[in-house]
């Protein structure tokens, strides 16, 4: 199940306790509903200390340590909490780091393409090295990885006949969610649903290093009304540092003026990459232009 940190807050699952939990990010989103990062993590914390069951597990993304890190939030506050509570824990992701009493997954790409990545899953044991599975998946991007990565760390909780640290070798032919780096018709046009500046800057990075050297990489993007303004300048900024071209559009404005939201996003270009940006508030229209 997902939990969105709105349902915690609104003591929508009071009554639920989980066997496993994952925490997979960590980044500024629903600032319009937590009044700050803190608040924010603040409500995801309680998924650990209030809605899991008294020796169920955790599983954890590394970069998550590193992200409240920089929002100024205590990593030892985080990780007392756990150990406090959860009897296995799990660390994950392709940062080179070893959490103490817990078991460390690291996550290795050895060759990605658009079609299929080889990575390595490396599995430590009170920092020792037990087994590598090497696993084949038609699916591409650090962060697409370790989200799978987590599924399989999941899966070999809840499986005994898999079990990472006795695989050797796997290979998964899986259907890629809609809507999260979604290639449309084996083209070069892809949707991701990211409407963060972490989300956007992960997807746009990793398409960038694939764009070849005589293309240009294009992004369409809005910032959807009545929520947090704050980050619609900083996901203008990373268009700008990805993109050769960029076209600003609506993406559901509810309520708010959709001029008002097109003014804060350029905010974030600098003057002289205007000329590379292309404003147009129909989105059918603004989409149609990128592509043709």
């Amino acid at each position: 199940m997902e939990v969105s940190s709105h349902s915690i807050a609104q003591n929508k699952l009071a009554t639920v306790k989980y066997d496993i939990v994952a925490f997979t990010s960590f980044s500024q989103d629903h600032l319009d509903f937590h009044s700050d990062m803190k608040s924010y993590f603040d409500t995801k914390l309680k998924l650990f200390s209030e809605l899991s069951k008294q020796n169920s597990c955790a599983v954890i993304c590394y970069k998550v340590l590193e992200s409240i890190k920089q929002y100024g939030i205590d990593q030892s506050f985080f990780l007392d909490n756990i150990y406090s509570k959860l009897t296995d824990r799990y660390f994950y992701g392709s940062f080179e780091s070893n959490i103490e009493n817990s078991v460390n997954i690291k996550v290795k790409e050895v060759n990605a393409s658009l079609d299929q990545t080889l990575f390595d899953l490396n599995y430590y044991l009170n920092s020792s090295l037990t087994n590598t599975t090497h696993i084949t998946v038609n699916l591409f991007g650090s962060h697409t990885l370790e989200n799978f990565s987590c599924a399989l760390i999941i899966l070999n909780l809840l499986d005994s006949k898999f079990n990472l640290e006795k695989v050797e070798c796997c290979n998964f032919n899986v259907h890629p969610v809609p809507g999260r780096l979604e290639r449309i018709y084996n083209s070069y046009v892809f949707v991701d649903y990211g409407h963060t500046p972490d989300g956007m800057e992960k997807t746009l990075s990793l398409l960038s290093k694939l764009t070849p050297k005589d293309s240009k990489l294009i992004v369409v993007f809005g910032c959807g009304g009545d929520r947090d303004a704050t980050k619609r300048p900083m996901m203008a900024s990373v268009a700008q540092t990805y993109c050769d071209r960029v076209y600003v559009t609506n993406d559901n404005p509810r309520t708010e003026d959709p001029n008002k939201i097109v003014s804060d996003i350029i905010k974030g270009f600098s003057p002289d990459f205007m000329s590379h940006v292309i404003i147009n508030t129909d989105r059918s229209w603004a989409i149609r232009s990128s592509i043709l």
